[in-house]
Protein backbone atom coordinates (compact mmCIF):
# COMPACT_ATOMS: atom_id res chain seq x y z
CA UNK A 1 0.00 0.00 0.00
CA UNK A 2 0.98 2.97 -1.09
CA UNK A 3 2.29 5.79 1.66
CA UNK A 4 3.34 3.03 4.37
CA UNK A 5 7.11 3.94 4.25
CA UNK A 6 8.30 7.24 5.87
CA UNK A 7 11.16 8.68 5.06
CA UNK A 8 13.08 10.92 7.94
CA UNK A 9 15.80 13.17 6.79
CA UNK A 10 19.02 13.16 8.73
CA UNK A 11 18.86 16.96 10.12
CA UNK A 12 15.54 15.92 11.82
CA UNK A 13 16.64 12.92 13.60
CA UNK A 14 17.00 14.41 16.98
CA UNK A 15 13.86 15.28 16.98
CA UNK A 16 12.75 11.82 16.59
CA UNK A 17 14.86 10.47 19.70
CA UNK A 18 13.46 13.94 21.64
CA UNK A 19 10.02 12.36 20.94
CA UNK A 20 11.12 8.64 21.87
CA UNK A 21 11.23 9.88 25.47
CA UNK A 22 7.80 10.45 26.00
CA UNK A 23 4.74 8.60 25.00
CA UNK A 24 2.53 10.33 21.85
CA UNK A 25 -0.41 12.17 23.00
CA UNK A 26 -3.56 10.25 21.33
CA UNK A 27 -7.22 11.52 21.72
CA UNK A 28 -9.93 9.23 20.25
CA UNK A 29 -13.46 9.83 19.90
CA UNK A 30 -16.02 7.62 20.19
CA UNK A 31 -19.97 7.91 19.82
CA UNK A 32 -20.41 4.64 22.13
CA UNK A 33 -19.09 2.94 24.63
CA UNK A 34 -16.58 -0.19 23.11
CA UNK A 35 -16.98 -3.37 24.22
CA UNK A 36 -14.97 -6.57 23.83
CA UNK A 37 -17.41 -9.07 22.71
CA UNK A 38 -20.83 -6.26 22.40
CA UNK A 39 -21.83 -4.95 19.11
CA UNK A 40 -20.26 -4.69 16.16
CA UNK A 41 -19.00 -1.25 15.77
CA UNK A 42 -18.20 -1.58 19.46
CA UNK A 43 -15.61 -4.76 19.07
CA UNK A 44 -13.93 -3.34 16.58
CA UNK A 45 -13.59 -0.16 18.53
CA UNK A 46 -12.27 -1.55 21.63
CA UNK A 47 -9.39 -3.67 19.82
CA UNK A 48 -8.30 -0.31 18.04
CA UNK A 49 -8.56 1.46 21.64
CA UNK A 50 -6.60 -1.59 22.82
CA UNK A 51 -3.80 -0.86 20.55
CA UNK A 52 -3.89 2.79 20.70
CA UNK A 53 -2.92 2.15 23.94
CA UNK A 54 0.64 0.68 23.23
CA UNK A 55 1.26 3.35 20.56
CA UNK A 56 1.05 6.07 23.49
CA UNK A 57 -0.57 8.08 25.89
CA UNK A 58 -4.41 7.06 24.95
CA UNK A 59 -7.69 9.40 26.40
CA UNK A 60 -10.85 8.00 24.54
CA UNK A 61 -13.72 10.46 25.28
CA UNK A 62 -16.94 9.09 24.76
CA UNK A 63 -19.63 11.45 23.16
CA UNK A 64 -23.17 9.47 24.55
CA UNK A 65 -24.95 9.69 27.50
CA UNK A 66 -24.30 7.07 29.65
CA UNK A 67 -24.69 5.78 33.08
CA UNK A 68 -20.70 6.23 34.53
CA UNK A 69 -19.52 9.80 34.16
CA UNK A 70 -16.02 8.46 33.58
CA UNK A 71 -14.42 5.27 32.82
CA UNK A 72 -10.91 4.16 33.84
CA UNK A 73 -9.52 1.32 31.57
CA UNK A 74 -7.34 -1.59 33.52
CA UNK A 75 -4.49 -0.81 31.35
CA UNK A 76 -3.28 1.58 33.31
CA UNK A 77 -1.91 5.47 33.36
CA UNK A 78 -1.91 5.08 29.45
CA UNK A 79 -5.18 4.85 28.51
CA UNK A 80 -8.48 6.45 30.38
CA UNK A 81 -11.31 6.63 28.53
CA UNK A 82 -13.67 9.87 29.67
CA UNK A 83 -17.12 10.01 29.65
CA UNK A 84 -18.37 14.13 28.26
CA UNK A 85 -21.69 14.55 28.52
CA UNK A 86 -23.53 16.73 26.36
CA UNK A 87 -25.54 18.79 28.91
CA UNK A 88 -22.29 19.65 31.33
CA UNK A 89 -21.26 22.89 29.92
CA UNK A 90 -24.48 25.48 28.69
CA UNK A 91 -23.63 27.31 25.62
CA UNK A 92 -23.95 31.07 24.73
CA UNK A 93 -25.48 31.43 21.58
CA UNK A 94 -27.12 33.87 19.41
CA UNK A 95 -30.61 33.92 18.60
CA UNK A 96 -30.91 33.00 15.24
CA UNK A 97 -28.27 29.76 16.44
CA UNK A 98 -30.55 28.84 19.52
CA UNK A 99 -33.32 28.43 17.10
CA UNK A 100 -31.89 26.21 14.47
CA UNK A 101 -31.26 24.01 18.27
CA UNK A 102 -34.31 24.07 18.75
CA UNK A 103 -35.09 22.61 15.20
CA UNK A 104 -32.41 20.04 16.02
CA UNK A 105 -33.96 18.89 19.17
CA UNK A 106 -36.33 16.05 18.32
CA UNK A 107 -32.86 14.54 16.46
CA UNK A 108 -30.65 14.97 19.75
CA UNK A 109 -32.98 13.27 22.00
CA UNK A 110 -33.43 10.51 19.93
CA UNK A 111 -30.31 9.70 19.83
CA UNK A 112 -27.20 10.42 17.82
CA UNK A 113 -27.39 7.38 15.94
CA UNK A 114 -30.74 8.28 14.46
CA UNK A 115 -29.11 10.94 12.67
CA UNK A 116 -25.84 9.75 11.73
CA UNK A 117 -25.81 6.44 10.71
CA UNK A 118 -29.34 6.38 8.46
CA UNK A 119 -31.13 3.58 10.04
CA UNK A 120 -34.77 4.20 9.65
CA UNK A 121 -34.64 7.41 10.43
CA UNK A 122 -37.70 8.84 8.60
CA UNK A 123 -40.46 6.90 9.40
CA UNK A 124 -40.40 3.76 11.80
CA UNK A 125 -42.06 0.90 11.74
CA UNK A 126 -44.59 -0.52 14.30
CA UNK A 127 -44.12 -4.33 13.35
CA UNK A 128 -47.20 -5.69 12.26
CA UNK A 129 -49.23 -2.81 13.34
CA UNK A 130 -47.76 -0.63 10.49
CA UNK A 131 -47.53 3.07 10.07
CA UNK A 132 -48.92 5.47 12.52
CA UNK A 133 -50.01 9.43 10.99
CA UNK A 134 -47.67 10.74 13.34
CA UNK A 135 -44.90 8.76 12.12
CA UNK A 136 -45.53 10.24 8.53
CA UNK A 137 -45.91 13.78 10.31
CA UNK A 138 -42.61 13.62 12.06
CA UNK A 139 -40.45 11.92 9.12
CA UNK A 140 -42.14 15.15 7.17
CA UNK A 141 -40.69 17.89 9.55
CA UNK A 142 -37.21 16.38 9.86
CA UNK A 143 -37.19 16.25 5.99
CA UNK A 144 -38.13 19.63 5.83
CA UNK A 145 -35.80 20.81 8.59
CA UNK A 146 -32.80 19.40 6.83
CA UNK A 147 -33.69 21.08 3.54
CA UNK A 148 -34.15 24.29 5.05
CA UNK A 149 -30.73 23.56 7.28
CA UNK A 150 -28.31 22.48 4.38
CA UNK A 151 -30.29 23.89 1.28
CA UNK A 152 -31.79 27.59 2.53
CA UNK A 153 -29.23 28.07 5.70
CA UNK A 154 -26.18 26.50 3.58
CA UNK A 155 -25.65 24.97 7.16
CA UNK A 156 -24.77 21.31 7.37
CA UNK A 157 -27.28 19.86 10.11
CA UNK A 158 -24.45 17.29 11.26
CA UNK A 159 -22.32 20.12 12.04
CA UNK A 160 -25.06 22.16 13.46
CA UNK A 161 -26.03 19.51 15.45
CA UNK A 162 -22.73 18.25 16.97
CA UNK A 163 -21.57 21.97 17.21
CA UNK A 164 -24.66 23.38 19.02
CA UNK A 165 -26.37 20.85 20.57
CA UNK A 166 -23.20 18.57 21.48
CA UNK A 167 -19.58 19.48 21.02
CA UNK A 168 -20.00 23.50 22.23
CA UNK A 169 -20.13 21.51 25.76
CA UNK A 170 -18.34 18.77 25.06
CA UNK A 171 -15.42 20.99 23.35
CA UNK A 172 -14.46 23.06 26.66
CA UNK A 173 -14.14 19.51 28.47
CA UNK A 174 -12.03 18.28 26.00
CA UNK A 175 -9.96 21.52 25.74
CA UNK A 176 -9.33 21.86 29.98
CA UNK A 177 -8.71 18.10 30.33
CA UNK A 178 -5.68 18.63 27.79
CA UNK A 179 -4.90 21.95 29.50
CA UNK A 180 -1.33 23.11 27.87
CA UNK A 181 -0.91 19.51 26.29
CA UNK A 182 -1.79 18.96 22.71
CA UNK A 183 -2.37 16.00 21.24
CA UNK A 184 -0.41 14.62 18.44
CA UNK A 185 -2.96 12.67 17.06
CA UNK A 186 -7.07 12.49 16.86
CA UNK A 187 -8.27 8.97 16.48
CA UNK A 188 -12.29 8.91 14.92
CA UNK A 189 -14.25 5.92 15.32
CA UNK A 190 -16.77 6.42 12.41
CA UNK A 191 -16.18 8.93 9.41
CA UNK A 192 -19.60 10.57 10.37
CA UNK A 193 -17.74 11.80 13.29
CA UNK A 194 -15.01 13.80 10.88
CA UNK A 195 -16.83 17.13 11.18
CA UNK A 196 -16.06 16.54 15.34
CA UNK A 197 -12.57 15.82 14.78
CA UNK A 198 -12.09 18.80 12.14
CA UNK A 199 -13.45 20.99 15.04
CA UNK A 200 -11.17 19.48 17.61
CA UNK A 201 -8.19 20.18 14.87
CA UNK A 202 -8.64 23.58 15.04
CA UNK A 203 -8.31 23.77 18.61
CA UNK A 204 -5.01 21.52 18.35
CA UNK A 205 -3.43 22.77 15.68
CA UNK A 206 -0.42 20.16 14.26
CA UNK A 207 -2.04 17.19 15.26
CA UNK A 208 -3.16 14.38 12.80
CA UNK A 209 -6.46 12.88 12.26
CA UNK A 210 -7.08 9.34 11.78
CA UNK A 211 -10.53 7.85 10.83
CA UNK A 212 -11.31 4.62 11.48
CA UNK A 213 -14.11 4.25 9.07
CA UNK A 214 -16.27 1.00 10.03
CA UNK A 215 -18.59 1.54 6.86
CA UNK A 216 -18.58 4.06 3.80
CA UNK A 217 -21.43 6.09 5.26
CA UNK A 218 -22.06 7.20 1.76
CA UNK A 219 -22.69 3.59 -0.27
CA UNK A 220 -24.19 2.62 3.42
CA UNK A 221 -27.04 5.09 3.10
CA UNK A 222 -27.20 5.23 -0.42
CA UNK A 223 -28.26 1.75 -0.30
CA UNK A 224 -30.75 2.09 2.38
CA UNK A 225 -32.48 5.00 -0.08
CA UNK A 226 -32.66 2.42 -2.79
CA UNK A 227 -34.64 -0.20 -0.11
CA UNK A 228 -36.62 1.78 1.81
CA UNK A 229 -40.26 1.17 1.50
CA UNK A 230 -41.44 4.77 1.39
CA UNK A 231 -41.26 7.75 -0.88
CA UNK A 232 -39.90 9.86 2.35
CA UNK A 233 -37.77 7.77 3.75
CA UNK A 234 -35.67 7.24 0.34
CA UNK A 235 -35.68 10.98 0.34
CA UNK A 236 -34.32 11.39 3.40
CA UNK A 237 -32.22 8.89 3.25
CA UNK A 238 -30.64 9.98 -0.44
CA UNK A 239 -30.30 13.92 1.39
CA UNK A 240 -28.05 12.08 3.97
CA UNK A 241 -26.16 10.41 1.52
CA UNK A 242 -25.42 13.56 -0.04
CA UNK A 243 -24.10 14.60 2.98
CA UNK A 244 -21.84 11.78 4.21
CA UNK A 245 -20.71 12.32 0.58
CA UNK A 246 -19.51 15.69 1.67
CA UNK A 247 -18.13 14.74 4.79
CA UNK A 248 -15.95 11.76 3.33
CA UNK A 249 -14.63 13.71 0.47
CA UNK A 250 -12.98 16.44 3.42
CA UNK A 251 -11.81 13.34 5.15
CA UNK A 252 -10.36 11.88 1.81
CA UNK A 253 -8.61 15.23 0.80
CA UNK A 254 -7.65 16.13 4.17
CA UNK A 255 -7.19 13.09 6.95
CA UNK A 256 -3.54 11.92 8.08
CA UNK A 257 -4.90 8.44 7.84
CA UNK A 258 -8.10 6.34 6.93
CA UNK A 259 -8.41 2.82 7.98
CA UNK A 260 -10.93 1.22 5.85
CA UNK A 261 -12.63 -2.65 6.39
CA UNK A 262 -12.09 -3.73 3.08
CA UNK A 263 -10.25 -3.30 -0.47
CA UNK A 264 -13.92 -2.75 -1.78
CA UNK A 265 -14.27 0.47 1.03
CA UNK A 266 -10.40 1.41 0.00
CA UNK A 267 -11.38 1.89 -3.45
CA UNK A 268 -14.47 3.34 -2.53
CA UNK A 269 -12.64 6.00 -0.59
CA UNK A 270 -9.77 6.63 -3.16
CA UNK A 271 -12.35 6.99 -6.06
CA UNK A 272 -13.99 9.96 -3.96
CA UNK A 273 -10.95 12.25 -4.79
CA UNK A 274 -12.18 14.22 -8.47
CA UNK A 275 -9.40 13.94 -11.28
CA UNK A 276 -6.76 16.20 -10.93
CA UNK A 277 -6.96 16.74 -7.06
CA UNK A 278 -4.51 14.87 -4.68
CA UNK A 279 -5.66 12.73 -1.73
CA UNK A 280 -3.66 13.47 1.36
CA UNK A 281 -5.11 10.58 3.41
CA UNK A 282 -3.23 7.08 3.17
CA UNK A 283 -5.48 4.56 3.26
CA UNK A 284 -5.03 1.14 5.04
CA UNK A 285 -6.94 -1.92 4.84
CA UNK A 286 -8.00 -3.91 8.11
CA UNK A 287 -10.89 -6.26 8.02
CA UNK A 288 -13.07 -7.05 11.06
CA UNK A 289 -11.51 -10.05 13.22
CA UNK A 290 -12.72 -12.05 15.71
CA UNK A 291 -10.91 -13.14 19.24
CA UNK A 292 -10.71 -16.97 18.05
CA UNK A 293 -9.97 -18.20 21.14
CA UNK A 294 -13.12 -16.88 22.57
CA UNK A 295 -15.28 -17.43 19.75
CA UNK A 296 -14.15 -21.31 19.72
CA UNK A 297 -16.31 -24.66 20.10
CA UNK A 298 -15.78 -26.48 23.50
CA UNK A 299 -13.86 -29.76 22.60
CA UNK A 300 -16.04 -32.59 21.70
CA UNK A 301 -18.97 -30.11 21.47
CA UNK A 302 -22.04 -31.29 19.40
CA UNK A 303 -24.58 -28.97 17.14
CA UNK A 304 -27.85 -29.09 19.43
CA UNK A 305 -30.35 -28.63 17.08
CA UNK A 306 -29.54 -30.29 13.67
CA UNK A 307 -32.11 -28.08 11.48
CA UNK A 308 -31.71 -24.62 13.63
CA UNK A 309 -30.41 -21.58 11.12
CA UNK A 310 -29.29 -18.86 13.10
CA UNK A 311 -29.31 -14.82 11.77
CA UNK A 312 -27.67 -12.70 14.40
CA UNK A 313 -26.55 -9.16 14.38
CA UNK A 314 -27.87 -5.33 16.07
CA UNK A 315 -31.73 -4.74 15.44
CA UNK A 316 -32.07 -1.02 13.81
CA UNK A 317 -29.02 -1.09 11.70
CA UNK A 318 -30.48 -0.59 8.27
CA UNK A 319 -29.14 -3.36 6.10
CA UNK A 320 -29.94 -5.77 9.54
CA UNK A 321 -33.54 -5.00 9.37
CA UNK A 322 -33.96 -5.21 5.84
CA UNK A 323 -32.09 -8.74 5.95
CA UNK A 324 -34.71 -10.04 8.57
CA UNK A 325 -37.62 -8.77 6.84
CA UNK A 326 -36.34 -9.99 3.46
CA UNK A 327 -35.84 -13.36 5.26
CA UNK A 328 -38.90 -13.90 6.90
CA UNK A 329 -40.97 -12.29 4.11
CA UNK A 330 -39.34 -14.62 0.91
CA UNK A 331 -36.62 -17.17 1.85
CA UNK A 332 -37.82 -18.84 5.15
CA UNK A 333 -40.97 -19.62 3.32
CA UNK A 334 -39.27 -21.24 1.08
CA UNK A 335 -36.68 -23.22 3.18
CA UNK A 336 -39.99 -24.56 5.36
CA UNK A 337 -41.63 -25.91 2.31
CA UNK A 338 -38.49 -28.49 1.90
CA UNK A 339 -37.63 -28.55 5.68
CA UNK A 340 -40.70 -28.58 7.48
CA UNK A 341 -38.61 -29.31 11.04
CA UNK A 342 -36.26 -26.41 10.11
CA UNK A 343 -36.38 -23.41 12.98
CA UNK A 344 -34.63 -20.14 13.17
CA UNK A 345 -33.30 -17.99 15.72
CA UNK A 346 -32.79 -14.36 15.50
CA UNK A 347 -30.64 -12.98 17.88
CA UNK A 348 -28.90 -9.43 18.32
CA UNK A 349 -29.09 -6.12 20.59
CA UNK A 350 -32.64 -4.76 20.36
CA UNK A 351 -33.93 -7.61 18.71
CA UNK A 352 -37.33 -7.79 21.00
CA UNK A 353 -38.24 -4.13 19.88
CA UNK A 354 -37.47 -4.44 16.15
CA UNK A 355 -37.66 -8.08 14.96
CA UNK A 356 -39.99 -9.85 17.00
CA UNK A 357 -42.86 -8.33 16.23
CA UNK A 358 -42.18 -9.40 12.65
CA UNK A 359 -42.49 -13.04 13.67
CA UNK A 360 -46.20 -13.13 14.85
CA UNK A 361 -47.77 -15.94 14.03
CA UNK A 362 -44.16 -17.70 13.32
CA UNK A 363 -43.69 -20.18 16.30
CA UNK A 364 -40.99 -21.85 14.03
CA UNK A 365 -38.87 -18.53 14.81
CA UNK A 366 -37.39 -17.73 18.17
CA UNK A 367 -35.96 -14.17 19.03
CA UNK A 368 -33.32 -13.74 21.83
CA UNK A 369 -32.99 -9.96 22.32
CA UNK A 370 -29.74 -8.30 23.71
CA UNK A 371 -27.82 -11.97 24.35
CA UNK A 372 -25.36 -11.69 27.13
CA UNK A 373 -22.97 -14.67 25.48
CA UNK A 374 -23.60 -14.83 21.48
CA UNK A 375 -21.42 -18.32 21.58
CA UNK A 376 -24.46 -20.78 22.79
CA UNK A 377 -26.71 -19.32 20.30
CA UNK A 378 -24.23 -20.17 17.42
CA UNK A 379 -23.55 -23.31 19.04
CA UNK A 380 -27.34 -24.67 18.75
CA UNK A 381 -26.63 -23.86 14.90
CA UNK A 382 -26.13 -26.00 12.41
CA UNK A 383 -25.73 -23.03 10.16
CA UNK A 384 -25.88 -19.25 9.92
CA UNK A 385 -27.46 -17.08 7.23
CA UNK A 386 -26.83 -14.00 6.46
CA UNK A 387 -29.16 -12.67 3.62
CA UNK A 388 -27.55 -9.13 3.24
CA UNK A 389 -28.76 -6.56 0.39
CA UNK A 390 -26.91 -3.59 1.36
CA UNK A 391 -24.20 -2.11 3.77
CA UNK A 392 -20.65 -1.71 3.54
CA UNK A 393 -17.52 -2.80 5.42
CA UNK A 394 -17.35 -6.11 6.95
CA UNK A 395 -19.39 -8.53 8.86
CA UNK A 396 -18.29 -9.61 12.01
CA UNK A 397 -21.11 -12.17 12.20
CA UNK A 398 -19.55 -14.06 9.26
CA UNK A 399 -16.06 -14.51 10.71
CA UNK A 400 -17.41 -15.11 14.38
CA UNK A 401 -19.79 -17.55 13.00
CA UNK A 402 -16.53 -18.83 11.11
CA UNK A 403 -14.44 -18.92 13.86
CA UNK A 404 -17.13 -21.24 16.17
CA UNK A 405 -17.28 -23.66 13.38
CA UNK A 406 -20.47 -22.56 11.93
CA UNK A 407 -21.14 -23.44 8.38
CA UNK A 408 -22.58 -20.03 6.47
CA UNK A 409 -24.73 -19.01 3.39
CA UNK A 410 -24.59 -15.25 2.19
CA UNK A 411 -25.18 -12.85 -0.42
CA UNK A 412 -22.21 -11.46 -2.43
CA UNK A 413 -22.82 -8.28 -0.14
CA UNK A 414 -22.85 -9.69 2.57
CA UNK A 415 -19.39 -11.71 2.42
CA UNK A 416 -17.61 -8.53 0.35
CA UNK A 417 -14.00 -7.84 1.77
CA UNK A 418 -13.65 -11.18 3.09
CA UNK A 419 -12.40 -12.60 0.50
CA UNK A 420 -13.85 -16.02 1.12
CA UNK A 421 -13.71 -18.87 -1.35
CA UNK A 422 -17.37 -19.87 -2.63
CA UNK A 423 -18.03 -23.48 -2.27
CA UNK A 424 -15.16 -24.54 0.12
CA UNK A 425 -15.33 -22.04 2.78
CA UNK A 426 -18.79 -20.20 2.70
CA UNK A 427 -22.04 -20.72 -0.22
CA UNK A 428 -23.13 -17.92 -1.92
CA UNK A 429 -26.45 -16.45 -3.41
CA UNK A 430 -28.36 -13.79 -3.99
CA UNK A 431 -31.65 -14.50 -4.49
CA UNK A 432 -34.66 -15.69 -2.21
CA UNK A 433 -35.03 -18.99 -4.12
CA UNK A 434 -31.08 -19.51 -4.08
CA UNK A 435 -30.59 -18.89 -0.43
CA UNK A 436 -32.73 -21.07 0.80
CA UNK A 437 -31.56 -24.14 -1.73
CA UNK A 438 -28.24 -23.29 -0.30
CA UNK A 439 -29.64 -23.53 3.11
CA UNK A 440 -31.47 -27.02 2.79
CA UNK A 441 -28.65 -28.08 0.82
CA UNK A 442 -26.66 -27.91 4.25
CA UNK A 443 -28.93 -29.02 6.71
CA UNK A 444 -29.51 -32.51 4.05
CA UNK A 445 -25.74 -32.54 4.17
CA UNK A 446 -23.79 -33.36 7.01
CA UNK A 447 -20.86 -33.75 5.29
CA UNK A 448 -20.85 -30.35 3.50
CA UNK A 449 -21.60 -29.06 6.78
CA UNK A 450 -18.21 -30.64 8.31
CA UNK A 451 -15.97 -29.31 5.50
CA UNK A 452 -17.32 -25.74 5.59
CA UNK A 453 -17.22 -25.93 9.70
CA UNK A 454 -13.14 -26.78 9.08
CA UNK A 455 -12.60 -24.63 6.09
CA UNK A 456 -13.90 -21.72 8.15
CA UNK A 457 -12.77 -22.22 11.22
CA UNK A 458 -9.31 -22.57 9.52
CA UNK A 459 -9.59 -19.53 7.45
CA UNK A 460 -10.74 -17.15 10.71
CA UNK A 461 -7.59 -18.48 12.23
CA UNK A 462 -5.75 -17.89 9.90
CA UNK A 463 -6.33 -13.95 8.42
CA UNK A 464 -9.02 -13.45 10.95
CA UNK A 465 -7.66 -13.51 14.41
CA UNK A 466 -8.00 -9.73 15.86
CA UNK A 467 -4.45 -10.04 17.19
CA UNK A 468 -3.27 -10.51 13.75
CA UNK A 469 -4.89 -7.39 12.43
CA UNK A 470 -4.18 -4.84 15.02
CA UNK A 471 -0.55 -5.99 14.72
CA UNK A 472 -0.46 -5.08 11.38
CA UNK A 473 -1.63 -2.18 11.59
CA UNK A 474 0.36 -0.79 14.52
CA UNK A 475 3.35 -1.83 12.27
CA UNK A 476 1.94 0.47 9.56
CA UNK A 477 1.12 3.15 11.71
CA UNK A 478 5.17 3.08 12.85
CA UNK A 479 6.38 2.90 9.23
CA UNK A 480 3.69 6.07 8.50
CA UNK A 481 5.20 7.81 12.01
CA UNK A 482 8.01 6.72 14.28
CA UNK A 483 6.52 8.57 17.06
CA UNK A 484 3.60 5.80 17.17
CA UNK A 485 5.83 3.07 18.06
CA UNK A 486 4.26 -0.20 19.68
CA UNK A 487 5.02 -0.83 23.31
CA UNK A 488 4.74 -4.01 24.70
CA UNK A 489 5.50 -3.17 27.72
CA UNK A 490 1.74 -1.11 28.05
CA UNK A 491 0.01 -4.00 26.24
CA UNK A 492 -3.14 -5.29 28.21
Amino acid sequence: MAGLSCAVRPRRLWRWYLISEQPAEILMLLPDEPGRYSTGGAVRAWHFLALLCRLGRLTGFILSQGVSAETVLATGERCRLVRVSPDAAKVRMPSWQRYFQVLVTPWKNRGRQLLLAGHNICVERSGAAGFQFWHWCYGLYLLLVFILLRRLAAIDPVDCHVRGALIDGQLRQIRGHYGQRHPDLIWVEHSYLYSVAEQLQRHFPGARIAVNAHNVETQLKAGGARRHGTWLGRCWLQQEAALAAAIERRMVRNAWLILSCSQADAARFAGMVSAGAAARASILVAANGVDTAYFACAAGCTTEIADRVVFTGTAGYGPNDDAVKWLLEEIWPIIRQSCPRAALTLAGRGAGIRWLPMTQGMPDVQVISDPVDMRPVLQRAALAIVPLRSGSGTRLKIVESMSMGVPVVSTEIGAEGLQLVAGSEVLLEDTAEGLAAATVRLMQDESLRRELSEAGRARAKRDYDWQQITATVGRSLTQLDPRFSVSEASSG
